[in-house]
């Protein structure tokens, strides 16, 4: 039966069954009786053989051996030393950092207070009035500042400017190009008619003739005084040199390389290989072996007075006592953790106990059922006095225009479009339309509006 690597060999080591060495059955035979593990032991090669002898395997697990040999180090690799400082540095540890945890966690909630506070206060009461002042700040500037700025430079800059090029420059370029245009025209006939055409003319009808002339007479004279220099040349240079150098120059130097060989090989050469053949390798050779036992020596030393004992005392003492300490920072600050949560737990029941009960109490009994009477009061108030009085008034202010309007109307008549307007006031307009308006004129007053 396949296994799930390390939880079926701890059921295994917890059972007290040997798990196999190979690795391929399964080793979970806890609770299981004898009968029922010896068909699976004999599905295993070697599995019979070990269940026999009960021949125990050690399961090695994060790096220490189960089932190791009395008296070895246990499995976290500290010793008697760790036993000996993990609980006095766990303590210390905890007496430290608990005051600063708690400092901590109060500055972290008065920070999360204060953080709270201010992006309140810079949204509801600053960000506005900033907004505004910058709004009111940009539209002076725009106003005061870049409306006339482009006004000033549209008509003060760039219209002269553009006067300058279009009417000035423009023309001015126009008649510098077309003068330059015509005095270059001018002057490229003038150097054509007077020195182009008379220099062709005279190149071809005068100087190429001669110079034709002038090269067949040449080559033919220089013919003859070639053929002469040649053999002048050949036997007045070229024979003596050859003959001085094959048999005066050649053996002469052939004689000077010998001669300076063999100076440089008995003289030279031969003292430099016996000096270091029979006194520098020797030499090396001794300084070699000295440089060496000295080094030597000196690692030797430097390990056995050193770097034996720092190793010793990093692995057996330092990292220990750093791996507890460190251990119990991470306790002490994760304990302090807890009591701080319950010290916070503690201060906010008080808190609700002794300010927002009270507070919620005062105001369920009092500040609300003031309120609600307050509110009952002014819709009353609203209903019962200032509804009938701003009815009164505006029937009042009816009352009066309506007054007016028939004293108007006695003294001096209506006109048809006040007419109009005041039955379109009192009947839909459509009816106000279809009524004729020459009999209200003629003496029928219109019905009352209100």
């Amino acid at each position: 039966m396949a296994f799930e690597g390390g939880d079926e060999r701890a059921d295994a080591r917890g059972s007290g069954v040997p798990a196999p060495r190979d690795g391929s059955a399964s080793g979970a035979l806890s609770g299981a009786s004898a009968d029922q593990a010896a068909p699976r032991a004999e599905s295993v090669p070697g599995a019979e053989w070990r269940a026999a002898t009960g021949d125990r395997v050690p399961v090695r697990k994060s790096g220490a051996v189960s089932g190791a040999v009395p008296g070895s180090q246990p499995a976290d690799g500290g010793g008697c030393l760790v036993v000996a400082v993990r609980m006095p540095v766990r303590l210390i540890a905890f007496a430290v950092v608990l005051p600063l945890r708690l400092v901590w966690d109060a500055l972290a909630a008065a920070g999360r207070g204060v953080s709270a506070g201010v992006r309140w206060l810079w949204r509801r009461l600053l960000l506005p009035p900033l907004r505004a002042f910058g709004a009111a700040l940009l539209w002076v500037w725009r106003t005061l500042v870049v409306v006339p700025a482009a006004f000033l430079a549209r008509y003060l800059v760039a219209l002269p400017l553009v006067v300058l090029w279009r009417y000035v420059l423009v023309p001015v370029g126009r008649g510098i190009a077309w003068a330059v245009r015509m005095t270059a025209a001018g002057i490229g006939w003038a150097v054509e008619r007077l020195l182009v055409l008379p220099l062709t003319a005279l190149y071809r009808h005068v100087l190429t003739p001669v110079g034709h002339a002038l090269a067949r007479l040449a080559r033919n004279v220089g013919t003859g005084l070639g053929l002469g220099a040649t053999w002048l040349g050949r036997y007045l240079l070229v024979v003596p040199a050859r003959a001085l150098w094959r048999h005066l120059l050649v053996p002469v130097a052939r004689a000077v390389a010998a001669a300076v060989t063999f100076l440089v090989r008995y003289a030279v050469v031969a003292p430099a290989v016996a000096l270091w053949r029979y006194v520098l390798v020797p030499v090396g050779h001794g300084v070699r072996w000295t440089l060496r036992a000295v080094t030597y020596g000196a690692a030797w030393l430097l390990r056995v007075l050193l770097v034996i004992p720092v190793v010793f005392v990093w692995r057996r003492i330092l990292l220990p006592v750093g791996r507890e300490v460190a251990a119990a920072l991470g306790h002490a600050w994760r304990v302090t953790g807890y009591v701080s949560r319950a010290v916070g737990r503690g201060l906010r029941w008080l808190g609700r106990v002794l300010i927002a009960v009270p507070l919620t109490w005062l105001w369920r009994h009092t500040g609300a059922p003031v309120v609600r009477g307050l509110r009952a009061a002014g819709r009353w108030s609203r209903r019962a006095l200032w509804t009938p009085v701003r009815e009164a008034v505006a029937e009042a202010r009816s009352t009066l225009r309506q007054l007016r309007a028939d004293t108007r109307r006695a003294l001096f008549g209506t006109a048809p479009a006040e007419t109009v307007r005041q039955v379109s006031a009192v009947k839909p307009l459509g009816d106000a339309v279809r009524e004729p308006v020459g009999e209200t004129a003629a003496g029928q007053s219109p019905p009352p509006v209100g």
